[in-house]
């Protein structure tokens, strides 16, 4: 009951310190409580986050992949400053970016660039206390590193110790961990893709500012004259989770559920028109029909919100793989759920909202304000904002100074050298260098 309390009274004082328009949001900000539940004890200084406990070498030697693949760095908080306080690969300087110099591997470094963006306006934008955690920016850590039940991650960090308190999650031992997806399993906090929500062709930023620059609702008169079927175009990934033998209710094996429902838009084409790729079917195909479909990727698939912004009612894949803003989306009010039962109940669910036209409609308009109101530019900021208080909170040490540390570079200057050769767009189709000088034309908020 203390402990309860104690977080009611934590909860109530990190709301009073958020900005006014920050508080807006939130019910955003209930999936950082869920994520901070293994924690209830704090968060002591032998799980700071150290790069060579999250990155052993000898993982790289042992799997014989190159060290990025370890897909983690760390970051520190200190007087309001942002600083990288590891390499992200264990040959290059950190100024290089994650892998500058691999010839077509750029697509990550502009990752990268784009979560750092959004921590560096937070800090510019909001007075933050002191903290410090770890990113994983890749898919889904288990199926990468192969540590299905983090007992690497808990051996790193119990070595020499006696563990986790007891009567505490063991998983507490862990340092605090960022990642924009995850499953009930992983003891990680979600955070905003901030890459795929602001950079590159079609991102969630540029769907947004045309929605507003349009001017108009999904109920303008322009439902009726969309394609009637369910669209979608994707790469042929699988989800990492359907790999691990996944089986229907029945026994049967579960497939790879792009692959499955192409198949089964072949067999239903007046209902039903899915593409691969490389089929060349532009996004803006999306606007044109009334319904869309959404299946994860490797994982948790960003397509969700950009889906939900082109106006169309989603059919959303059922999956045990979230983002942070999921919580604010409930099945049959904001999307309509699939992938349930068996690999074709796609086809009901296309017939069901073509035959519940007024209610698909409003479907597609609640699930667009959803997105329009929590995962635009400033509500991601907050919620950046809010996460970075939260583990300040919980924190029981203080973070090792920046002037004490062996690396120990700011964002703002890590960020410069990467925008120098990372050609990658961002919000309002401006380049990284672009970004940061409008971030310091906007005045700090308190």
């Amino acid at each position: 009951m203390y402990t309860l309390l104690l977080l009611a009274l934590t909860n109530e004082s990190i709301t009073r310190r958020l900005t006014h328009d920050c508080q807006l949001f939130n019910r955003s900000f209930e999936q950082i409580e869920r994520d901070l539940h293994i924690y209830t004890d704090g968060i002591h200084a032998s799980s700071a986050p150290s790069y060579d406990k999250l990155c052993p070498l000898s993982q790289s030697q042992d799997s014989g992949q190159p060290a990025w693949s370890c897909y983690f760095f760390t970051l520190l908080i200190e007087n309001g400053s942002a600083y990288i306080t590891s390499l992200f690969d264990r040959e290059g300087e950190v100024r290089d970016g994650v892998i500058f110099g691999l010839k077509g591997r750029e697509i990550e470094e502009a990752i990268l660039a784009g979560h750092l963006l959004e921590i560096y306006e937070t800090s510019i934008k909001h007075s933050l206390e002191d903290t410090e955690f770890a990113i994983f920016w890749g898919d889904h850590y288990e199926a990468v590193t192969g540590d299905m039940n983090f007992e690497r991650l808990r051996a790193e960090y119990t070595a020499g110790s006696s563990g986790a308190p007891p009567g505490s999650n063991p998983n507490s031992v862990i340092p605090i961990i960022l990642q924009f997806n995850k499953g009930d399993r992983e003891p990680f906090l979600l955070m905003p893709h901030s890459y795929h929500h602001q950079c590159g062709a079609n991102n969630l930023d540029e769907l947004i500012a045309a929605a507003e620059i349009r001017g108009r609702s999904v109920g303008d008169g322009s439902w009726a004259l969309r394609d009637g079927r369910a669209f979608s175009s994707w790469s042929m990934f699988c989800p990492y989770w359907v790999s691990e033998g996944i089986k229907w209710s029945d026994g049967s094996s579960m497939q790879c559920p792009r692959e499955a429902l192409v198949a089964l838009s072949k067999k239903y084409p007046l209902l039903i028109d899915l593409h691969q790729v490389e089929d060349g079917r532009p996004f803006d195909d999306y606007n044109a029909f009334k319904y869309a479909v959404s299946t994860d990727g490797f994982a948790a698939s960003s397509r969700l919100e950009k889906c939900m912004m082109t106006g169309a009612a989603v059919l959303k894949q059922k999956s045990p793989r979230y983002a942070y803003f999921y919580h604010l989306l409930r099945p049959w009010v904001h999307y309509v759920p699939f992938w349930e039962n068996r690999s074709d109940d796609l086809f009901d669910a296309v017939v069901w909202l073509r035959t519940h036209d007024a209610e698909a409609e409003r479907i597609a308009r609640r699930g667009r304000a959803v997105i329009r109101k929590y995962v635009n530019r400033g509500a991601r900021i907050c919620y950046w904002e809010a996460l970075m208080r939260r583990i300040h909170v919980l924190l029981r040490y203080k973070p090792t100074p920046c002037s004490e540390r062996q690396i120990c570079v700011e964002v703002g200057r890590q960020l410069e050298h990467m925008g120098k050769h990372v050609g990658e767009k961002c919000s309002g189709n401006l380049t990284i260098l672009q970004q940061l000088g409008t971030m310091h034309n906007v005045p700090a908020a308190g």
